[in-house]
């Protein structure tokens, strides 16, 4: 009696095939899986940071006497209207030190100009040059549009409360009062 044989039997090593096959499958179907879950956590983790607030590059050019007002570009696309976002734009003094608040008017696309559009006055030297950011409210825009705004930089009073003062710039704007420092368009596109 032969306890080993030597030989398998076509029909053992189908069975030996098939198991071996099906143990493949079972370790690549575990990777894909695996493979798939840290994709979407990677993916759901980059776009959870892009869902609070939107932020648009400030710009790279520096205000001068020339120019100065300078802003992220003559166009801002928005893709997501019922996000705040946050705008920067660099505004250089040529008068004396003093500060400065910052307004944007969109017209009728933008809802409540005034309650809508958050910044804070800022001092700005003789001859200098300092970023400056408005923060737009989340659903302050319509569904969807293109808007030709006008951003306006006056001169703040210190009798006036730092929460008046865009309100008051933006009223000083739209009357064109002596209280305007400059004013410059850009155009938003949002939805």
């Amino acid at each position: 009696m032969k306890i080993f044989s030597g030989r398998i039997s076509r029909r053992k090593m189908l069975k030996i095939g098939s198991l071996s096959l099906s143990v493949n499958a079972i370790v690549v179907l575990v990777l894909a899986i695996t493979m798939l879950g840290l994709g979407l956590a990677f993916t759901k983790g980059m776009f959870g940071k892009l869902q609070g607030k939107l932020e648009i590059p400030p710009p790279d050019i520096p205000a001068t006497r020339d120019e100065p007002i300078v802003l992220p570009g003559d166009t801002v696309r928005l893709e997501k209207v019922s996000q705040d976002f946050a705008m920067s734009i660099n505004i250089y003094n040529s008068e004396k030190s003093r500060e400065y608040v910052a307004a944007l008017d969109c017209g009728s696309a933008l809802t409540g100009p005034t309650t809508n559009v958050l910044t804070s006055p800022q001092d700005i030297a003789d001859g200098d040059y300092v970023p400056f950011k408005l923060l737009v409210k989340g659903g302050a825009f319509a569904d969807s549009g293109t808007a030709v705004c006008v951003i306006y930089v006056c001169y703040a009073t210190e009798a006036t409360p730092a929460a008046n003062t865009v309100a008051l710039c933006h009223a000083a704007g739209e009357a064109g009062t002596d209280a305007v420092y400059d004013q410059k368009q850009i155009v938003i596109k949002y939805g």
